[in-house]
């Protein structure tokens, strides 16, 4: 999910308050894009981030990318038994040169 331009939930801020001063006088509300609805829920930004969990990804896809550009991207081993002990070996390895 991307995050929606500020010129968008103004646009979105506009809209909601033009529907309620449609439904005041009765008449029907503007009808909301799914954008529309998308920029609602990131209105408040902060809530949004610790609601929906955004941006922790990218922290965690460069610790691995860091680990495949120290080790590759390939395992020596066939066996899957072997393949663990393979990686669990790196990974402790790895963790040592983080101390």
């Amino acid at each position: 999910m991307t995050r929606i331009r500020k010129n968008t939930i103004k646009k979105v801020q506009w809209t909601r308050l033009k529907n309620y001063d449609l439904k005041l006088k009765g008449k029907d509300p503007i009808s909301y894009s799914y954008r529309d609805i998308k920029a609602f829920e990131q209105m408040f930004w902060k809530t949004f981030v610790s609601k929906k969990q955004y941006g922790l990804r990218s922290g965690i896809e460069g610790v691995i990318g860091s680990f495949k550009r120290f080790f590759g991207e390939c395992v020596c081993s066939k066996i899957k038994c072997n393949i663990e002990n393979e990686l669990r070996i790196r990974c402790n390895v790895w963790n040592l040169m983080l101390i």
